[in-house]
């Protein structure tokens, strides 16, 4: 027995159903039709590459902000960490700001 809260969305789904059917469906022949492998999509691999910035702040500090240089170049462990700390404060990344 369906939760009365639930009612109207349940009443929605009932009267969608054959087109959210049709669709799955037709999501799956295509997939099947591909070798059951996905499509690329620019939008989930930008939401991937963002999700993926929001996660390791310090992937992309490094790319962003890190200079390959010579050995003679070597900077402190303790400057990379201010300039880490500083570079979080800038981009609003407050919870890596005291690592």
């Amino acid at each position: 027995m369906p939760h009365p809260a639930n009612a109207p969305i349940d009443d929605l789904l009932l009267q969608q159903f054959p087109g959210i059917l049709n669709f799955s469906l037709f999501g799956l022949r295509h997939l099947k039709d591909n070798g059951y492998v996905f499509t690329p999509s620019k939008a989930a691999d930008e939401i991937l590459g963002s999700y993926k910035e929001e996660i390791n702040p310090v992937e992309t500090f490094v790319e962003e902000i890190i200079v390959k240089g010579t050995p003679a170049d070597r900077v402190l462990h303790k400057n990379i960490g201010e300039a880490f700390r500083a570079w979080c404060r800038k981009e609003g990344n407050k919870d890596n700001v005291y690592l």
